[in-house]
């Protein structure tokens, strides 16, 4: 045979194997609806392992999915598990596997083109989520038997999980009531051992293989397609039967794109709340009032999980001082300036509603005239802080307005101006007195934000400004107690994060709703905690 012979031969050989791995899924037959969703970010990797900005994750969590999820009324609901029973201090929890499952079709799993899910795929992403240099591995390792060695790659076994035919053990080191709401999110999701050999350089980027309502047709850096699961083992009620996220970066022209017919539906940021609404919306509107010339759309609040802060670094700046500070702060300013509306004012990190709680109101504790006093019986603290702010979330125009309110009680704050990466790592090394930061929470339980992020084993991360106060470490341990039905202890956690209010290791200011601008006669449009919206349930004319 020639070289030439054999050089063609190679070339086919080659395009029939790249054919093989990335054939994708037909396009649905009959009366195709399509929607194309336009979105913010870069949509580089869609591998849950490898996802690190809440951009990405809203996308993947239409083609993969979790053990378990939140429901409209941001309860836990079973998904790929169908039940679950823990043992009587909580430390083991065996996880009934979902039957008739299916994954999506690929070619990774050869000639059948797709498999049952069974209770070995959930273990094996368990241990995927809990290895070395997995993002969401911090999420589980302080509590799953073994993680810690196995995450700082000491050991190959994860001794606390373990298959028991159709279910999922899980050891954990302590009693934990609330370990399911650790999983709620989509970070947690169920991929097979099969797509994930295909390596990093496909998996994730060119194919992701899940068992959602949607199943990846192609990925490009800005942007992603995806067809309806005909084989969805869920209730499904929307009509959506092609999903499009295309990324427009710039909020101005996004808007124009969906004017223009471009696209379907958008999340409406903070800047454009002026512009397309009559008033901002009141914080229990669940719908915004739009301007006349935004007649064809329809736009839709809905609360989710996050805070906005002021952090101190706990050590070097003195408790008057972070105090003084947190009490000077007008949240409701802050909030209605520069969120259009979105941000509900709040003296604490838990979110408002969050499974029914009720944090203690504003009034117990912003007061210009207790600031003014706390700071004249300590005259030797001293009266100036510098503030690092970043180009993400208008951190730059709070903290200018927060040094604008200081001013009033005497204390001086300057502003320090870093890209994201120079603020984080500033705050890493223990060099930053005061940050602007937020945090989107993983957790979907009061008393899981509470430890999560704040106890001293989540010290630097996401405890970030080293919070220790045996007081609180005790409220923590109360809360780790089983409870009836595993119910919070809305008791408990009010002084808990009562005394973490008092203490400041931040000023909380405020929590975000997420806003959704679509097409007139879209239903269906709802958005979890976690900040999901699961586009199945979407209804487009």
């Amino acid at each position: 045979m020639s070289k030439r012979t054999l050089l063609i031969a190679a070339i086919l050989s080659a395009a029939v194997a790249a054919f093989v791995v990335l054939r994708r899924p037909t396009a649905p037959q009959g009366d195709s609806k399509t929607l194309v969703v336009g979105v913010e970010n870069d949509l580089i990797n869609l591998d849950p392992a490898k996802i690190v900005d809440n951009f990405t994750l809203r996308v993947a969590a239409q083609v993969v999915e979790g053990l378990v999820t939140l429901d409209e009324k941001d309860e836990l609901a079973p998904a790929l598990i169908e039940s679950w029973i823990g043992n009587a201090d909580s430390t083991e929890w065996k996880l009934q596997v979902r039957s008739g499952v299916k994954f999506h079709l690929s070619d990774c799993f050869g000639t059948a083109r797709t498999r049952e899910m069974t209770a070995e795929d959930i273990a094996y992403s368990l241990r995927r989520i809990l290895s070395q240099g997995s993002p969401s591995a911090f999420a589980l390792v302080g509590v799953v038997e073994g993680a810690p060695d196995f995450n700082a790659g000491k050991t190959d076994a994860l001794s606390g999980v373990r298959v028991e035919g159709d279910s999922v053990v899980v050891r954990l080191t302590k009693p934990d009531p609330a370990f399911l709401y650790r999983l709620t999110s989509p970070w947690f999701a169920v991929v097979p051992r099969e797509a994930v050999n295909l390596g990093p350089d496909v998996f994730g980027r060119t194919v992701l293989v899940g068992t959602g309502p949607f199943q990846l047709v192609s990925r490009k850096d800005n942007e992603v397609k995806l067809f309806r699961n005909p084989d969805y083992w869920g209730k499904a009620d929307g009509n959506v039967s092609e999903l499009a996220f295309r990324v427009i970066k710039n909020d101005a022209i996004r808007l124009a794109e969906l004017r223009g017919g471009k696209i379907g539906l958008m999340r409406l940021p903070d800047t454009l709340v002026s512009e397309v609404a009559v008033q901002k919306p009141g914080p229990s509107e669940t719908s915004i009032r739009l301007q006349p010339a935004f007649g064809a759309f329809t736009a839709t609040v809905h609360p989710v999980f996050n805070s906005h802060f002021l952090g101190f670094n706990y050590t070097q700046v003195p408790r008057p001082l972070r105090v003084a500070v947190s009490k000077a702060i007008r949240r409701a300013e802050i909030a209605t300036t520069v969120t259009g509306g979105l941000g509900t004012p709040a003296a604490g990190p838990l979110p408002i509603g969050l499974r029914g709680y009720q944090p203690s109101p504003l009034t117990d504790w912003e007061s210009v005239d207790g600031a003014k006093k706390d700071l004249s019986d300590n005259p030797d603290v001293p009266k100036t802080i510098e503030i690092l702010v970043h180009e993400k979330d208008a951190s730059e125009q709070v903290a200018e307005l927060i040094q604008s309110q200081l001013a009033a009680v005497g204390i001086t704050a300057t502003i320090t101006r870093l890209d994201f990466n120079g603020v984080i790592d500033r705050v890493l090394k223990n060099n930053a007195q005061a940050f602007m930061l937020s945090f989107e929470y993983v957790f979907s339980t009061p008393e899981l934000i509470l430890s999560g992020f704040f106890s001293p084993e989540a010290i630097p991360v996401p405890n970030l400004f080293g919070f220790k106060d045996d007081r609180f470490n005790a409220l923590l341990g109360d809360l780790a107690k089983p409870t009836p039905e595993n119910k919070p202890n809305f008791d408990l956690v009010r002084t808990a994060e009562n005394l973490l209010v008092g203490e400041s290791p931040a000023a909380f200011l405020f929590q975000k709703r997420s806003a959704v601008l679509a097409r007139a006669g879209t239903a269906g449009v709802w958005i979890s905690g976690n900040n999901i919206l699961p586009f199945q349930d979407v209804t487009i004319p």
